[in-house]
């Protein structure tokens, strides 16, 4: 059941990303944070994402037009979709980070949601045990940029959703990553609807 469920939601946030406004970053490479919050990409230079092979990869490699690796961009943008180098974002949190990205400083997280206010992410993590004793969790977990503050909030909770909207939200202290990520999915649907 939980699958059904989980692939309705996934084809939910297809139509939504399909139906909204779309935040505007035009084709290129990002070089710095700068660029990427001006909207204005440093380099104008086609890209080619190749998602990762590992099961828990939720991260893609990006290729310049030339066919070069893009290692240590803050973001690249084919002209429909935005990738954020997934380290480079940790820089940039409302929230303290207690585990690391299951990625490397040339692996992109792809937007799955975007519009003129925020970028919906998912990313594995993995706690410190799994690195240090190859022991522990590896769990996935959204992530969401607000276009306003400038800043990505990881989305531990609803605690952690309501400091990203800077407004009240219900079941404050529900953990939404790992197994509950349909619930932080869920939560940041209404800020791609539509229909708002």
């Amino acid at each position: 059941m939980k699958t059904i469920l989980s692939c309705v939601l996934l084809c939910s946030l297809g139509v939504i990303f399909a139906q909204q406004k779309a935040f505007e970053y035009p084709e290129g490479i990002y070089s710095n944070y700068d660029d990427f919050i001006t909207g204005k990409p440093s380099l104008d230079n086609s890209i080619e994402a190749k998602q990762g092979k590992n099961i828990v990869i939720t991260t893609f490699r990006i290729k310049d037009g030339n066919g070069n690796k893009i290692k240590h961009a803050f973001a690249a943008s084919d002209g429909e979709n935005v990738y954020v180098r997934t380290n480079a974002m940790l820089g940039h949190l409302t929230n303290v980070e207690f585990d690391k990205p299951n990625a490397t400083d040339k692996d992109y997280s792809k937007a799955l949601m975007a519009n003129q206010d925020y970028l919906y992410l998912e990313v594995f993590f993995q706690s410190k045990s799994v690195k240090n004793w190859g022991i522990g969790k590896v769990y996935l977990s959204g992530i969401l940029y607000n276009n306003t503050s400038g800043k990505f909030t990881i989305l531990e909770s609803m605690e952690n959703l309501q400091t990203a909207l800077g407004s009240p939200v219900s079941n404050g202290d529900q953990r939404i990553n790992g197994q509950n990520i349909d619930a932080a999915r869920k939560a940041v649907l209404p800020l791609f609807n539509t229909n708002n």
